[in-house]
């Protein structure tokens, strides 16, 4: 963990904050324990694209999931997918698009991540 500067995708808002990339879910979940151990408020943030500063926690733990990526699961016949939080939108489209399926929704950019894409409520 590292103490940085957080900003908003537009630069406007920033915040303090002690920040940490689990690289897997065990490492998520020993992130949890010790934030809640330590009094800390936690802020889940995927690429950093969202607007406004949902994404940014002055002075708490934010979790940054970029490294939980990759697609775990790929079902060309029915669209089913399974993939880590910080699986970019744009990898999803490029094994996605050529068996025939896309997204019912799209975000503004294809490095949005699924996780923050969900956080978002982005559709």
């Amino acid at each position: 963990m590292t103490q940085q500067r957080i900003l908003t995708w537009d630069h406007v808002t920033s915040a303090m904050a002690e920040v940490v990339q689990p690289a897997d879910e065990v490492a998520v979940a020993d992130t949890l324990v010790d934030a809640g151990r330590r009094g800390l408020q936690v802020c889940v943030r995927g690429g950093g694209y969202s607007i406004g500063d949902v994404a940014i926690l002055d002075g708490g733990l934010v979790m940054v999931t970029t490294q939980l990526t990759g697609i775990r699961d790929f079902q060309p016949e029915t669209g089913e997918l399974v993939c880590g939080a910080g699986t970019r939108i744009a990898d999803i489209l490029a094994i996605a698009l050529p068996a025939g399926w896309r997204t019912v929704g799209m975000s503004g950019s294809a490095f949005d991540t699924v996780g923050g894409a969900i956080a978002s409520n982005t559709h």
